[in-house]
Order: C-alpha cells, then sequence, then structure tokens
C-alpha cells in the first residue's frame, strides 16, 4: 500500500500533472492550484476537526451531543452501561477509538497493528477492542463501554470531548495518541497527551536554524488561519528573536544564549486562502533560507507548485507534523522540492545514538504484519506499551501516569510525563521516509 502511495504521487503522470500547476500558478487558476475539491476537502482540517479543539467543544454540553468537558462536572447525570470488558478473573481490556471507516482508515490500521505489537511484546494478557470513532455508532459505543483498564487514541477533537466524559467515569486512563491541542490539558490528570502542542513543536523548529552556523539571510512563515498554526508560528518567530539560554547541566552548567535573529529576518505570511499564495510569486529572486510551512495541508499542497515556480527550491523548508504529511511531502518531491525537513515525534538518531529500540520495533512489524510501520503505529505501540507498564502498576493505572517524575522509554524516544509530549526531531524528507509518515 505505502509503495503504491509513493509511486501514485510521485510517478510520471502525476509528476506531470504537478508541472503543469508550476507552470500555471503564476495566473493563479483554482482549476491548477490542487487536487480536486473532494480530496482537498477530505484533507482539510477544518471540516474534521482535526487538531482543532474549539473552546465551544469544551465548554457547551450541546456543542458535542450533550457530551463534553461540562459533563464532567455532573457525572452523576452519566451511566456507563454493558457488562464490564474486564470482569473479575476475566482478562483487562483496552479500548483503542481510531478511524476504521472513511478517509482515514487506513491511519486507524496502523495504529490498531501498533497496539497488537505490542501487546504481543508484553506477553499478552490484555484484550484489545477497536470503537471506530468515524463511525456513526461512536455515541453507542461509548454509551456501552464497560470498564476498560485504559483508552487509547482519538484524532478527531470533537470524538474526544464527546467520550471524554464516559471515559472518566468509566475510570479508564486515556492516553491521547495523535491530537496535539493544549485544551486536552483542561481533560483533567487522566488525560495523557503523547504528542507536543503547537507552540513546543514551533520552538523545537526554531532550533533547526542556527544549527548550520550559516548566516542567515531571511526566514518566512507561511501562516494558516487555524489557532494551531498561529500558535506554531507566533513560538517559531519569538524563539528566533528572543531564543532562550538552555536549562544548565552538569556537564555545561553555564550554557551560552543562542544567537538572536533581527526581526526584520523574519517575516510572517498571512495564508487564508488559496487566493494568498499569490505573494509567494512576489518574493521570486528574494534570498529564503528557511521557510516554514504552518498551512493545512489542502494549502500545502496548493503551495507546492507556487514554491517551486517561485525559485525557492534552494531553500530548507521545515515542515510541522500533521495528519496528511505524506500527501505534502510527496507532494513537495514530486516538484523537486528535496530541501525539506519533516518534523517528526520519532527519534531516529544515528551512530552511537541510533535508537535502537525504534529499529527493532521495526524488524518485529515487519516480521509480524508483513509491512512497513508509520509513525501512527510506533505511538500507537508505545501508548498501549505504557497502558500495560500502568494497568499493572503497584501504585493503580493513573497513580501510575500522573507520577511527573515518570520517564518512559518507548519505539519513538524518551518521554516525561510531566513535560506533556514527546521530542519532536527533524529529519530529511525523501522517498525512504514516506513510508513512516501517516
Amino acid at each position: 500500500m505505502v509503495a503504491f502511495l509513493a509511486l501514485f504521487f510521485v510517478g510520471p503522470e502525476f509528476g506531470g500533472t504537478l508541472r503543469v500547476w508550476a507552470q500555471e500558478g503564476a495566473a493563479l487558476s483554482t482549476d491548477h492550484l490542487g487536487l480536486d475539491d473532494k480530496t482537498v476537502d477530505e484533507f482539510s482540517p477544518d471540516e474534521l476537526g482535526v487538531y482543532e479543539l474549539d473552546a465551544a467543544t469544551l465548554e457547551s454540553p450541546q456543542a458535542t451531543d450533550q457530551a463534553s468537558l461540562e459533563a464532567l462536572k455532573t457525572e452523576e447525570s452519566l451511566e456507563v452501561t454493558g457488562a464490564p470488558l474486564a470482569p473479575p478473573g476475566g482478562t483487562p481490556t483496552f479500548i483503542m477509538a481510531v478511524p476504521s471507516s472513511g478517509y482515514w482508515a487506513s491511519f486507524g490500521l496502523d495504529a490498531v497493528m501498533g497496539a497488537e505489537l505490542a501487546i504481543k511484546k508484553i506477553g499478552g494478557g490484555f484484550d484489545l477492542k477497536t470503537i471506530d470513532e468515524a463511525g456513526a455508532d461512536f455515541a453507542s459505543q461509548i454509551r456501552n463501554l464497560g470498564r476498560p483498564v485504559a483508552v487509547m487514541g482519538h484524532l478527531y477533537e470533537s470524538r474526544l470531548a464527546q467520550g471524554a466524559p464516559y471515559y472518566a467515569k468509566a475510570g479508564a486512563p486515556t492516553i491521547i495518541t495523535y491530537i496535539e491541542d493544549p485544551k486536552t490539558q483542561e481533560l483533567g490528570p487522566s488525560f495523557v497527551r503523547f504528542l507536543p502542542d503547537p507552540a513546543s513543536q514551533g520552538r523545537r523548529l526554531a532550533k533547526e536554524v542556527p544549527r548550520t552556523g550559516k548566516r542567515v539571510k531571511q526566514v518566512y512563515i507561511l501562516e494558516g488561519p487555524e489557532t494551531s498554526q498561529k500558535q506554531l508560528a507566533e513560538a517559531f518567530r519569538e524563539s528566533l528573536v528572543n531564543p532562550q539560554a538552555p536549562a544548565p547541566t552538569k556537564a555545561n552548567p553555564k550554557p551560552t544564549k543562542p544567537r538572536a535573529l533581527k526581526a526584520s529576518t523574519v517575516n510572517t505570511i498571512p495564508i487564508d486562502k488559496p487566493e494568498d499564495l499569490k505573494v509567494l510569486l512576489e518574493l521570486k529572486g528574494t534570498p529564503q533560507d528557511w521557510i516554514l510551512v504552518a498551512l493545512p495541508p489542502r494549502l500545502a499542497m496548493r503551495a507546492a507548485p507556487i514554491i517551486a515556480a517561485s525559485g525557492f527550491k534552494r531553500a530548507t523548508f521545515l515542515m510541522p507534523t500533521s495528519l496528511a504529511i505524506r500527501e505534502i511531502g510527496a507532494t513537495f518531491l514530486a516538484v523537486n522540492i528535496t530541501n525539506a525537513q519533516v518534523a517528526l515525534p520519532l527519534e531516529f538518531g544515528s551512530g552511537k545514538n541510533l535508537n535502537r529500540a525504534l529499529t527493532d520495533f521495526r524488524r518485529r512489524f515487519i516480521q509480524y504484519h508483513r509491512r512497513e510501520p508509520s509513525w501512527a503505529a510506533v505511538l500507537a505501540y508505545d501508548a498501549t506499551t505504557l497502558a500495560g507498564l500502568a494497568a499493572s502498576s503497584d501504585t493503580g493505572a493513573l497513580p501510575f501516569l500522573e507520577d511527573s517524575e515518570m520517564v518512559h522509554s518507548g519505539a519513538a524516544g524518551r518521554m516525561t510525563l510531566s513535560q506533556d509530549g514527546w521530542p519532536i526531531s527533524t529529519v530529511k524528507l525523501d522517498q525512504e521516509r514516506l513510508h513512516w509518515l501517516p
């Protein structure tokens, strides 16, 4: 399937289509700026609710079919029905809430495969039940939740908010595996988030700019319309202009503060709609050292041919984690934009610092499932492993996950739960790494 996707996106016919987009990009004809409307809509986080947990969802019980954070204040009104999934003497059960239908079904399949491998690794003793968060019967499934020992997954904020009161009522610790919105902290201490929030990603990506040691002439930020993209862009910009000194360590008790960039060197370009992309053509011939692509998938893919036509290919692109990054990355490669780095919640490492846990995970995943994993599978694997440790803890699952000093080492890297998320690492985007992307 991965090979098919790669061939589809970079094959001669598709590459030719993208070259046409690049040639006609100057005119900004909406017929040639991106994929057809249906495909673009499918990628749109605006329609899917991906990575955008609206405040109304958190505050209004009517926002998600009478199930939101407000319901947490009146737990007596909720009734978790159905037979317990882990009755006395029975097998403890994990729930993986991911899409098993609709456009993101392949993403959910990766997650389930990663979770299955984790259960096999920890020696079994647990059952895995999948809830289709994209399905029409999601509400019915969470009302008949039973008594799972942990819930994992979720990439739809609206579904997470809908299910949260029932998870809390069931007493199930919830590991939010794919949502990065910081508002998830308001769900309560039993909800642990894996992905760094947008601001943390922005600060981490800003550290990439001075690493080359070269004099930076210009940095451009393509800022999308969504709140998460604006937060990421602002943190990236602030970290470049006013960098903070790293925390002192025993080896380096007085670390040097990174060199700051001039405010005039960091340029923000708001991109709210496809028509706004025409400004990129006006920058042709200007120096571009670094470009942060903080755009929703539909706009990022439409921007690729225009960027190529504008002569931006010599710049280094930073691309933060998003659910359609495989399609975005393949589109960039198809128009010969090769100086792109994608931020992944994985620590690949190299040489002596090679992440051997990730290497071992990949080997066993291919052996067990006969296909390459994505980071969606890696995070599901780590989430399930962590849930297994929590469920088997002498202190109980909730105290285990609430331990602010607890550091968990998984296939993706090391995570301190109190710091809220895995470290972000950047890797060069190429054909070999496309299979790691969701």
